[in-house]
């Protein structure tokens, strides 16, 4: 069974504890926060301050997504915030191993992004030294997109490749989940699909892609 990690891209934030709470009773497998800069893509999301308030009020995994500019310099930060993984874009860092070796030291599991136009070659260097591998399955920035459906064969090749884990992000849904899982895929991000799903509750949407 694939994890689940809701993304609270698209949650209510007036309602954002109970929306945290609503994760835990579906048994969600940790919380996904993205971090945007609007540079690397053009909205500014949050910061470190997002992930200390989820901390404060839940024990699920913290997985941080960096889609900033220079992201060695905020890892620090989102650590000491109470980070449990953090998540970089190979095509925002010039030095992936080092950066991935601070990740590591600061206690984190360090992931590494792929974008849609990006080939999976270019991990090819790193992808024994990366704990977890993030195929992104729409063009980072927004919620709510389609999902792009060469990124099956991105999953593929790279479990060929031996990544240790394969989470995939944007346009994800009970129908795309199941071709994710079915590809090999072991951990799903979905945002808009959980959290503005006008059929299913949030913890009816979680355990519809957990059931998968």
């Amino acid at each position: 069974m694939a994890k689940v990690y809701p993304s609270i891209l698209s949650a209510d934030f007036g309602e954002l504890r109970a929306a945290i709470k609503a994760c835990e009773g579906a048994a969600a497998d940790g919380i996904h926060i993205d971090v945007m800069d609007g540079v690397f893509v053009p909205p500014i999301t949050f910061g470190e301050n997002m992930v200390e308030l989820i901390k404060e009020s839940s024990n699920l995994f913290i997985d941080v997504h960096l889609m900033v500019v220079n992201p060695e310099y905020k890892i620090k930060g989102f650590a000491k915030a109470g980070a449990d993984a953090i998540t970089v874009h190979i095509e925002a860092v010039v030095h992936i191993h080092r950066v991935i070796e601070e990740i590591k030291d600061v206690g984190c599991k360090a992931g590494v992004a792929l974008n849609p136009g990006t080939p999976v070659e270019h991990l090819k260097d790193v992808i024994s030294s990366a704990d977890y591998v993030l195929v992104m399955s729409v063009n980072p920035g927004w919620a709510g997109q389609k999902f792009i459906p060469a990124s099956i064969g991105k999953i593929k090749e790279l479990k060929l490749m031996g990544a240790k884990e394969i989470g995939v992000d944007g346009g994800i849904t009970n129908k795309t989940a199941k071709q994710c899982v079915d590809a090999g895929a072991d951990t799903l991000i979905s945002a808009s699909w959980i959290f503005n799903n006008k059929e299913l509750s949030i913890k009816e949407a979680i355990k519809e892609i957990k059931g998968i």
